[in-house]
């Protein structure tokens, strides 16, 4: 069945992400709008940076601890896969609710912001029920972002 192959691939790229976001860039964030203000842009897109750089460093945790906890061999690659899955998705979900406190910017490039958290947030809702469903909504969203300029994003 193609969905293990594709679960392999997903559970690949979320190693791969991990690795190359734990060596990235700095970790700080200037805070959330406060009461609703709309965030510039530029600043929208520095904090949404600042939020996939920490979910890639808590991510690269996670895949070192299932790594660690399975380094016996006892499971098989798709046991492996679903432990990743499962180790991934409150990760994304706390990326999620993380952006979803921001105030994106006013006007297209807010909705084109906010088009992009809904496509995170999907893709995190399937990472368990359907692998291949989600790897087709994490490309998607990989897409979204780097479409907004969105780098470190763009990696997970």
């Amino acid at each position: 069945m193609v969905g293990n192959g594709l679960k392999k691939i997903f559970v690949l790229a979320i190693f791969a992400a991990a690795l190359v976001i734990g060596g990235c860039g700095s970790s700080s964030d200037d805070g959330t709008a406060d009461g609703g203000t709309p965030l510039t842009a530029a600043a929208y897109g520095k904090q949404a940076e600042a939020i996939c750089k920490k979910t890639g460093d808590l991510q690269a945790e996670k895949v070192k601890q299932v790594a660690a906890e399975n380094s016996s061999g006892s499971a098989d690659q798709a046991e492996l896969a679903e432990l990743t899955l499962k180790a991934a998705k409150p990760v994304f979900q706390g990326m999620v609710e993380e952006l979803e406190e921001l105030e994106p910017p006013a006007g297209k490039k807010g909705e084109e912001y906010q088009e992009w958290v809904d496509s995170v947030n999907e893709a995190v809702d399937k990472m368990e029920a359907s692998p291949d469903v989600a790897v087709e909504a994490t490309v998607e969203s990989h897409h979204k972002a780097r479409s907004l300029g969105l780098e470190i994003c763009s990696l997970l």
